[in-house]
């Protein structure tokens, strides 16, 4: 089985430009995340106990490393894209927690529509935004409910996410133009792809490339 875990605001549907690119043939599992799980892992756990790979976007990827480092014989090998794999540094904690603080406010007071245009106004969305891709993908957002997303936050705020041990098979993938994973993933040991004319959502800017480097993991060439 393959687990494939969307990242914050995300739905499952947000694999398919990618899966499109994978044999029919895979064992492939997409499911939406449990956002009003206390214990978002667990929650993940319950529903697909075991996995031969775990590819995880963003926060996706931080819950697939978790998966792997509290089940580690039911999970084999984890892909996180554009995932961050956690802050060391109490000052980085109190920093992210001050502006994830700021998120949950908006989601709970402001209009939903005035949250996602400032989420999407960020420097790590700008080149998914000229995608084609992202008109659809804006109007699936706007069916989400701000506070189970909120609800989301509270629970697993990078702030408050104890970093996972992380395994010596990890497969890292970033878009080339995302500087910011750029730099972070060079600091991390395991192997690290670079995907070509992709920011920081590259499964779906480049969802082919993106995928030649999943399928090569799954078959074990790395």
């Amino acid at each position: 089985m393959i687990l494939f875990l969307h990242g914050f605001l995300g739905q499952k549907e947000d694999w398919d430009p990618l899966l499109t690119h994978l044999p029919s043939s895979l064992p492939i599992c997409t499911l939406n995340l449990p956002l009003t799980a206390t214990d978002i892992a667990l929650a993940v756990h319950t529903q697909v106990p075991s996995a031969r790979c775990i590819i995880g976007y963003s926060a996706g990827g931080r819950i697939a490393l978790e998966l792997k480092h509290r089940f580690p014989t039911n999970y084999n090998r984890v892909i996180a894209i554009s995932a961050h794999p956690g802050l060391k540094t109490e000052e980085e904690r109190k920093a992210r927690l001050i502006t994830d603080e700021k998120w949950i406010s908006l989601l709970k007071h402001a209009p939903f529509d005035q949250f996602l245009e400032k989420w999407y106004s960020q420097e790590l969305f700008q080149t998914l935004k000229a995608h084609p891709h992202f008109p659809d993908l804006l109007l699936r957002r706007k069916n989400q409910n701000p506070h189970d997303l909120a609800h989301f936050l509270e629970h697993f705020s990078l702030a408050i996410q104890t970093p996972p041990n992380i395994t010596p098979n990890t497969i890292w993938i970033h878009g080339k133009e995302d500087l910011k994973y750029a730099a972070l993933y060079r600091t991390l040991s395991g192997k690290i792809f670079s995907i070509d004319n992709a920011g920081h959502a590259p499964h779906i800017e480049n969802s082919k490339a993106c995928a030649e480097v999943i399928l090569g993991a799954i078959n074990d060439h790395y």
